[in-house]
């Protein structure tokens, strides 16, 4: 197996840990606990549920040589609600389960299998670490605490590397601002 499917079946093993393995039964105790590992939820949900992310954000290191370019691919399962309804006078009804004849049908959900690519991105550190220095001595004259000051001067330098060229390179404020502004979901270490 080659180093590129056996990174695939790992991840593979991750995304379906839990729902291929074994069979929904809404009886099974595993199923009355909700514990989602890396799940992400409309905006709308976590509104009501501040311990369900709207956002997930993945942050990587690498090492390349100059003019390296990367393959990135995301793969997540969609939730699909399959539901039963029954008719009656005001129209349909949803109904947990339904049986017609000897035939029972339960409404439930579904996982289903997506994957985004995004193909030939732009490794090139070239000028970063200058772009790094000059964005964060802006942030700093500009009164920005150092946290906030490393944090746009890391988002500069990292916009930079996803672009070929040293200083052509170099992002404008408002991408910067952007990239900042984009929610993720808070940790310990970054709050």
């Amino acid at each position: 197996m080659s180093a590129p499917d056996q990174v695939r079946a790992i991840a593979d093993a991750v995304l379906y840990e839990g729902y291929i393995l074994w069979p929904y039964r809404r009886s099974a105790l595993k199923n009355q606990r909700r514990f989602t590992f890396g799940g992400v939820y409309p905006p709308a949900h976590t509104d009501a549920h501040e311990d369900d992310p709207s956002a997930m954000r993945t942050e990587v290191l690498l090492e390349c040589g100059q003019g390296a370019g990367i393959d990135v691919t995301v793969r997540f399962l969609q939730v699909v609600d399959r539901t039963v309804a029954r008719r009656s006078e005001e129209g349909l009804e949803r109904v947990d389960e339904l049986t017609i004849g000897a035939e029972r049908h339960m409404s439930w959900e579904e996982a289903v299998e997506r994957e985004i690519r995004a193909s030939g991105l732009a490794i090139d550190t070239l000028g970063a670490g200058d772009i790094f220095h000059g964005a964060f001595a802006l942030a700093l004259a500009e009164s920005k605490d150092e946290i906030a000051a490393m944090r746009f001067a890391a988002a500069a330098a990292g916009l930079k590397c996803t672009r070929l060229g040293g200083s052509a390179g170099a992002p404008h404020r408002a991408e910067v601002e952007a990239l900042l502004a984009t929610p993720y979901p808070a940790t310990a270490s970054n709050p």
